[in-house]
């Protein structure tokens, strides 16, 4: 038996515990282990979760970063297609969404076919030195329930489980309980920074996708956004999709959609009629249809606000046009129309088109108004 390598906890191996998610071919592994993390704070008293449990809380994690944000988790198959077309609620409470999930066999058999046995493979690699590959998970789930072993958790038979894989449970050694209970948002923030590494790797035109794997507390107020955009909309302003009138309570719409891009930048948002806003959605407009009213607003918006507020809100409120789209701060406050038309088109041609294609290649659809 390998010798436990203990970091301060005597018999835990915490070396392997480091390296249950090296050689990792999708997301699964980072699902179960967050989603066993779930289940010990749902129920911290508890020493064994049922398999089907902990698997909820995973896919209760890897809802909203699929169906909202179209997130890859690294490959194709009957779990990603649930997410992405199952009708739970992606912005519920994640331990109200994991007790609420219909998850179907399939998908469960699925996942715990291999992800809890691979999991626990290197607190075993001197035993499975030479093992053939289709011997490898049974002889995980044996080596797990030997008296001498400690691993992770241990993979026992439910009653009546028979031939499936999900109806197993995760039984905790009180040492590793302990120690999930002790260091519990260290180890959530280790997994979730793995994650990310990994779905990087998996998304590359996706931004801010840190940003998408948590619900924020509550979407920011856009006061800022409607600040910049007020004075143009006290004025009359038309929706650069439907031509309709806009008013200061009418939304802020995201050209390049909120759920690719993760922020709330100014150049990236025009005021919207109610219609336009809820028909396009997260959906991408045409940059050849729409782009030249995008700048106008801008431009005309840009005009407004120098004539109606101090040259130092003005520069805080037009912030984004410079760290952002590197715009000059002279040119925002001092060129002429034309001149700051050509500069905005410019400016904004080259960030906004750019995201339009990696939200594409993401997966997001596009869009047409109708009215271009």
């Amino acid at each position: 038996m390998a010798t436990a390598r203990s970091h301060g906890e005597v018999g835990l191996d915490t070396e392997s515990l480091a390296r249950v998610f090296d050689s990792t071919t999708n997301s699964y592994k980072f699902l179960l282990f967050l989603g066993l993390l779930d289940a010990l704070a749902e129920r911290p008293e508890s020493a064994a979760f049922p398999l089907r449990e902990v698997l909820a809380h995973g896919l209760a994690r890897a809802l909203r970063p699929v169906q909202v944000f179209r997130l890859r988790l690294g490959g194709q198959d009957q779990v990603v297609d649930w997410l992405r077309t199952t009708n739970a609620d992606p912005e519920a409470p994640r331990l109200t969404l994991a007790r609420s999930l219909h998850i179907p066999d399939a998908v469960l058999e699925g996942m715990a076919r291999y992800v809890p046995t691979r999991l626990l493979r290197p607190f075993f690699a001197d035993q499975l030195r030479g093992v053939p590959d289709h011997q490898v998970d049974n002889r995980i789930r044996a080596l797990s329930l030997e008296s001498g072993s400690l691993p992770l958790y241990r993979l026992r038979p439910e009653p009546g489980a028979g031939r499936s894989r999900a109806s197993h449970a995760l039984e905790l050694p009180a040492p590793w309980r302990a120690h999930l209970k002790a260091n519990w948002p260290i180890l959530e923030g280790w997994a979730l920074y793995r994650w990310v590494q990994y779905l990087q790797v998996r998304n590359p035109f996706a931004p801010a996708i840190a940003a998408k794997l948590e619900p924020p507390e509550r979407r920011a107020a856009l006061t800022e956004q409607r600040a910049y955009w007020a004075p143009l909309l006290r004025q009359g302003f038309r929706c650069i999709y439907s031509r309709q009138p806009v008013g200061l309570a009418d939304p802020l719409d995201h050209f390049v959609p909120w759920s690719f891009v993760g922020t709330d930048s100014i150049w990236n948002l025009v005021p919207v009629s109610r219609s336009s806003n809820s028909e396009k959605a997260d959906r991408l407009p045409d940059w050849k249809s729409h782009g030249s009213e995008l700048v106008r607003a801008h431009v005309q918006a840009l005009m407004h606000l120098r004539e109606k507020v101090s040259p130092a809100e003005f520069e805080r409120l037009t912030e984004a046009f410079v760290v952002d789209l590197r715009m000059q701060p002279e040119v925002l406050r001092e060129a002429g129309q034309q001149r700051l038309g050509s500069e905005v088109s410019r400016a904004l041609e080259h960030a906004v088109v750019p995201l339009l294609e990696s939200a594409r290649l993401q997966g997001f659809e596009p869009w047409s108004s109708g009215h271009a």
